[in-house]
């Protein structure tokens, strides 16, 4: 077996998130080619692609894991586990390369901005929608997530035939 592999997994923690890390990495990178490629395959827009595989493989994992831990009686952990998920995504997902690209180009970076207002009032207009569902009991009931899905399914819809012009 290979010696990296190898050794006591608690000295060698270190080594294992490294590994872990490269990992995530090599995959996120396949998962997001992959998807680009069966976006033209089939002939449809990867903005399409990015809304329905890419948002759902990577919140899936978190949906898990909070429904898991609500299901023991742990709400706040269910909700920490949400919010720290998407501050992540947020600061590394994001920030960080962002920030590579900035060090390694080094000039300004032209940024599409177009729909963006409207997708700022979708986004909050979400939450608005969750918040008013939640203050009904703090729990959602089958018609208030299907709702909630009708509204994706909806925005999805909205953001493809916007991509189509």
């Amino acid at each position: 077996m290979c010696a990296f592999l190898t050794g006591e997994p608690r000295q060698q923690y270190g080594r294992a998130f490294f590994v872990s890390i490269l990992l995530i990495i090599g995959i996120s990178w396949l998962l997001l080619e992959n998807a680009i490629a069966f976006a033209g395959a089939i002939g449809v827009p990867p903005i399409l692609v990015a809304l329905t595989i890419l948002a759902g493989g990577s919140s899936v994992p978190d949906l898990l894991a909070s429904v898991f831990v609500a299901r023991d009686g742990k709400g706040e952990m269910a909700i920490s586990n949400a919010v720290g998920s998407n501050i992540f995504d947020i600061s590394i997902g994001l920030g960080l390369p962002w920030l590579l690209i900035l060090i390694f180009q080094g000039g300004p970076i032209a940024v599409g901005t177009a729909d963006l207002t409207s997708s700022t009032m979708v986004l909050l207009s979400t939450v608005v929608v969750l918040f008013v569902f939640l203050s009904t009991g703090q729990q959602l009931s089958r018609r208030e997530g299907a709702v909630l899905l009708l509204l994706y399914a909806a925005y999805v819809l909205w953001m493809w035939t916007g991509s189509l012009a």
